[in-house]
């Protein structure tokens, strides 16, 4: 702890000399079809992140983000549902950062009118946060519940739900104004159940975290600032996710929405919120150790720079 509020302090809230000149390559796991990822995109184009001394790279849609995180190819991911999943079941990864809090929901046509109605169906998902959602108001998740594995972006599980090979399937935003586009509706969303639990991160390894405190901070600082610019920028924010990720104008809209409700603006969440989010994927995973909150996430370089900002 000591050391690494050491790093930050020495960080102080300016750039070091020369930053601009010999800027940090950083690589990061996001996936431009979730708008919970888009920050990394929008931090890139805006130039925030280069505004630091970070020259950031992006894998854009890795198959899979915690194996990229660990093997080194990325130094951090996005992806939180992954790297809780992960870090739970004893993967050395941390959160060090909430970038959005839970907005997943479930999507199915006129027939499914209550999650009640999904027993015996194909759900096209792989967050076990869903499972648990389900258990806790009486669905058999692994006896009740037909999982229709995809790792295809959003639109072709709409497509799949639309050619019948699912009945629902669960997605984040802009996926009810897509879903609604084809006859779909919103049957539930997980935040209903699990209040401001945290979906998409910032997170990087244990070893990252311990040997580059400097470059840890550095990024939360323009992760910070761009996620304030992001909320600050509605029309910009809408005319890009339209131009960049083709989504329709209401998609758009839902997106922008979905940004100024769910972005933490200080990156944190409450530990109510960290617990039951454990809890729910630790059930979802059929997972009965005590797991200590810190062994998934770690506030610590967060804190101090926030504290450094004041």
């Amino acid at each position: 702890m000591l050391l690494l509020t050491g790093a930050v302090a020495c960080l102080g809230p300016a750039l070091p000399a020369g930053a601009q000149a010999q800027r940090e390559t950083v690589t990061v796991a996001a996936n431009l079809t979730a708008v919970n990822h888009i920050w990394a995109f929008w931090g890139k184009e805006r130039g925030i992140f280069a505004k630091y001394g970070i020259d950031i790279q992006i894998i854009d849609n890795v198959a899979d983000p915690v194996a990229a995180l660990v093997s080194g190819q990325a130094q951090f991911i996005g992806h939180g549902v992954q790297l809780h999943q992960a870090a739970i079941r004893g993967v050395p990864v941390k959160t060090v950062m909430v970038t959005t809090k839970d907005n997943l929901g479930v999507y199915a046509g006129p027939a499914i009118k209550t999650m009640q109605d999904l027993r015996g169906k194909r759900i096209i998902s792989r967050y076990d946060s869903l499972k648990d959602v389900l258990q806790r108001n009486g669905i058999d998740p692994d006896k009740e519940i037909n999982w229709v594995v995809s790792r295809g972006a959003p639109l072709v599980n709409l497509e799949l739900v639309k050619r019948g090979e699912a009945e629902a399937f669960a997605g984040f935003p802009a996926a009810r104004s897509q879903a609604e586009e084809i006859g779909l509706h919103e049957v539930f969303r997980v935040s209903q159940f699990v209040p401001g639990g945290p979906v998409a991160v910032v997170g990087a390894t244990d070893k990252y975290i311990a040997e580059h405190p400097q470059s840890v901070a550095r990024f939360l600082r323009a992760t910070l600032e761009t996620l304030a610019n992001m909320r600050n920028s509605r029309e910009a924010m809408i005319d890009y996710t339209m131009r960049v990720m083709k989504y329709t104008r209401a998609g758009a809209e839902e997106s922008y929405a979905s940004i100024v409700r769910d972005t933490p603006e200080d990156g944190l969440v409450s530990d109510e919120a960290l617990r039951i989010t454990l809890d729910s994927i630790k059930k979802g995973q059929g997972n009965t150790q005590n797991i200590p909150l810190s062994q998934v996430w770690n506030f610590t370089l967060l804190r101090e720079v926030l504290k450094s900002r004041k």
